[in-house]
């Protein structure tokens, strides 16, 4: 802060994805829902909520990108169902250039 450097923190991804146990799902859960709070705000942290890429917060639920959480759309690999592809990289940067107000140069 003191230089003032930003800092931005991606929310925790996998939320309603089936893999996960229900110990597990309500960590991430509780993890999202504390940064989504404003806890870090007092410390100009900024929160992208890119977990919203990833899906609906529900398990099978379609999120606004159209991944199911099962059957992933362009923006996760479906070989592993964990990492992002270009395109979902690509969005996941747009998110935070968006909440961080950057510029964003045209292609």
């Amino acid at each position: 802060m003191q230089n003032g450097i930003g800092c931005i923190v991606l929310n925790c991804v996998g939320q309603g994805y089936g893999q996960f146990t229900d110990g597990q799902i309500k960590m991430i859960t509780d993890l999202n829902k504390w940064l989504a709070s404003g806890v870090l705000d007092n410390f100009h942290v900024i929160v992208a909520d890119i977990n919203s890429l990833w899906n609906s917060g529900s398990y099978e639920g379609v999120s606004a990108y159209g991944n199911d959480n099962v059957h992933f759309s362009s923006l996760v690999n479906s070989g592993d169902g964990i990492h992002f592809t270009r395109a979902g990289y690509d969005s996941v940067a747009n998110i935070i250039f968006r909440v961080a107000r950057l510029p964003q140069k045209n292609k």
